[in-house]
């Protein structure tokens, strides 16, 4: 409440709750000047990882003290990094069983379900990557055969400036993690900020069959299957059965910058030879690894033929393990 604000954005979200906390409300903050960043990121920070321990006194303070509402109102502020934040907290809190169902009762009346979609984006999404080149630094060479290397190192520089990564938006991560631990708050998953991570040197699959759950943005159940995963050498493939009928899955199986396990495949109906034929799959996703045994979480999106980067057609999605201990 001590943060300030540029323009005082309009009054929503109602404070849940009731006693001294009952009719209160939460401003939305759209725009924050560079002192209130500068006290905003490390509160939220702090927040975050009180929330990552779900079973300490922290947690249920921030609970009791009415934070859920202002948590979702900082979904709608201008920097990637506190919507981020912001997201994960509330995923995090989530987990907290001694107060997940007055959690769970707080996001539902202030609809967090649609400024956590909003988060969202493409599987798909892609950037260029710049990579510097010097065309011309041949010409300055003493020898022809220096020129030749040098003419040759600049095409094969020009041929690496034209490749593309894939690119989620800031906030993606924890907004799906946070949608999928609301709607499946019996599978939900803690993790701290992304600033405090530490490189998971632990094998991609820790079991090969798993659950596939599949929510719509609007938080309706699109499906619930199971799922064999395989990986090999960074290349995953696996096979299933849903609603729409077989389908087979193809992708890759690597870590980001910040050593986190991701996924990157597309699901195609119909037969294997069909997705090994260069289809590039009627479904994406891309997803993220929880803790030990818990799984990935992410997003899909029913591909389609132009570029874009925000998701249109999908929502988000879980890997829940098979074992015996799960339901």
């Amino acid at each position: 409440r001590t943060l300030s604000s540029r323009r005082r954005g309009e009054v929503s979200h109602p404070l849940p709750g009731a006693g001294a906390f009952a009719g209160d409300v939460v401003a939305r903050v759209h725009s924050l000047g560079a002192e209130g960043r500068k006290r905003a990121l490390p509160a939220l920070e702090a927040c975050c990882l009180a929330a990552c321990a779900h079973w300490s006194v922290g947690a249920s303070r921030l609970v009791d003290a009415g934070g859920v509402a202002l948590f979702v109102a900082f979904l709608s502020n201008e920097l990637g990094a506190l919507r981020g934040l912001a997201a994960a907290t509330l995923a995090n809190l989530i987990c907290c069983a001694q107060r997940q169902d007055a959690v769970l009762d707080q996001l539902r009346a202030c609809d967090a379900r649609r400024p956590l979609a909003a988060l969202l984006s493409s599987p798909t999404a892609r950037v260029a990557l710049h990579i510097p080149s010097r065309p011309f630094a041949h010409l300055n060479a003493s020898s022809p055969q220096q020129r030749m290397r040098q003419a040759a190192q600049a095409q094969a520089d020009l041929r690496r400036r034209e490749r593309d990564s894939y690119c989620q938006a800031p906030g993606c991560r924890a907004a799906a993690r946070a949608l999928n631990n609301l709607m499946l708050p019996h599978h939900s998953i803690a993790l701290p900020p992304d600033t405090f991570s530490t490189t998971d040197e632990s094998a991609f699959l820790s079991t090969n069959e798993f659950e596939f759950i599949c929510h719509h943005s609007s938080g309706s159940l699109r499906d619930c299957a199971p799922i064999t995963l395989t990986i090999d050498d960074d290349e995953i493939s696996g096979r299933g059965m849903d609603s729409l009928g077989d389908f087979s899955v193809r992708g890759t199986a690597k870590r980001d910058s910040l050593g986190a396990k991701v996924l990157h495949f597309s699901k195609t109906y119909g037969t294997e030879f069909e997705a090994r034929a260069g289809r590039s799959g009627h479904v994406a996703h891309v997803l993220w690894s929880g803790a030990e045994d818990e799984g990935y979480f992410g997003v899909w999106e029913v591909t389609s033929s132009d570029a874009h980067f925000e998701l249109r057609r999908g929502g988000p999605c879980r890997l829940v393990p098979l074992t015996g201990d799960v339901p």
